[in-house]
């Protein structure tokens, strides 16, 4: 799965793909992203590229008051296009998630999990593969909300969890966002996944589990 992630560049300045399309609002770097929070997606509409806020916890869009609570963080990549929360965003809804890195958690024997992080060893950004549905909370307020969608992870993180996000390659990202429905699945069907030796994972403080700690040593490499 993937339940925690970072964003400390500003994906505009670091990504050709997004130079021309500033995020609304002033950049902010961000080490401890959490379910329930807002993120800035990249979406399509009309063949073009915008930004969305987005809720990150997906509300499925036959859910109504007090159902509007459940909300899905991730979204199974081999049965996305199947189930029924999800299956309307993966035909029409399909957006790019910005993240340089990602947490997951280890658990061995009774004690505490320990939470290790992820990224690309050159720290440049990349785009995992997003859902998003119009909703309304369970206030009855009209909001977006999101999915990121998970595939069974690669060495080295395949050590530590047995999910990971899907990363998009570089060279899908349009077609991911462009794609009619009718080739939804086949796009999916043809992602190829990172290089194993293109990441790193090293163990991280505790401290990443609150969510309110927001801060660059979250993912300084424990003991260091």
């Amino acid at each position: 799965m993937c339940g925690r992630f970072t964003l400390t560049r500003n994906p505009v300045e670091a990504v050709p793909f997004l130079r021309g399309l500033p995020i609304p609002e002033p950049f902010q770097p961000r080490y401890n992203i959490a379910p329930g929070q807002l993120i800035w997606v990249t979406a399509a509409a009309e063949g073009r590229l915008r930004w969305l806020p987005v809720r990150w916890g997906l509300t499925p869009p036959w859910a109504s008051g007090p159902a509007t609570s459940k909300r899905f963080i991730n979204a199974r990549r081999e049965t996305v296009f199947e189930k029924p929360a999800f299956r309307r965003a993966f035909l029409r809804r399909r957006c790019l998630i910005w993240a340089d890195g990602f947490y997951e958690w280890h658990r061995s024997g009774r004690g505490r999990a320990q939470p290790y992080y992820i990224r690309f060893r050159d720290g440049g950004v990349f785009a995992m593969a997003g859902l998003w549905e119009e909703g309304h909370d369970p206030k009855g307020e009209s909001e977006l909300t999101g999915a990121i969608l998970t595939m069974e992870a690669i060495p080295p993180v395949r050590l530590i969890h047995a999910r990971m996000p899907l990363i998009l390659p570089p060279e899908s990202w349009e077609q991911w966002l462009l794609a009619p429905p009718q080739e939804a699945r086949s796009v999916l069907g043809h992602l190829s996944p990172p290089a194993p030796e293109a990441l790193e994972v090293y163990a991280v403080s505790m401290r990443v589990n609150d969510p309110r700690v927001d801060e660059p040593g979250l993912i300084d490499p424990l003991n260091t």
